[in-house]
């Protein structure tokens, strides 16, 4: 099953997207276009969307509009945050 999605998944970026992941979101500044994107794709709900919106606008570098509505850091437990003293705190 899995397999199956990582193919269609494939195909979808190959034919769509010119073999360039990135270019699902590489254009875009808005959060809920990019949600609304990768919604599309084999293998995405809701959740994972909304976690990819997450991460891009976190890690990603990308400055999306309205990112915070998707902000999901509950789903992303190996993010370790500190305080100003440097001391690790639990969300």
């Amino acid at each position: 099953m899995m397999a199956k999605r990582v193919r269609a998944l494939c195909k979808i970026i190959a034919d769509d997207y010119g073999g360039r992941g990135e270019h699902i979101w590489e254009r875009e500044t808005d959060a809920a276009k990019v949600y609304e994107r990768l919604l599309t794709l084999p293998g995405f709900g809701k959740s994972k969307a909304a976690v990819g919106v997450s991460i891009l606008a976190k890690f990603g570098g990308k400055k999306l509009r309205g990112s915070n509505a998707y902000r999901c850091d509950e789903d992303m437990p190996w993010v370790i945050k500190t305080n100003r003293a440097g001391a690790t705190v639990r969300r």
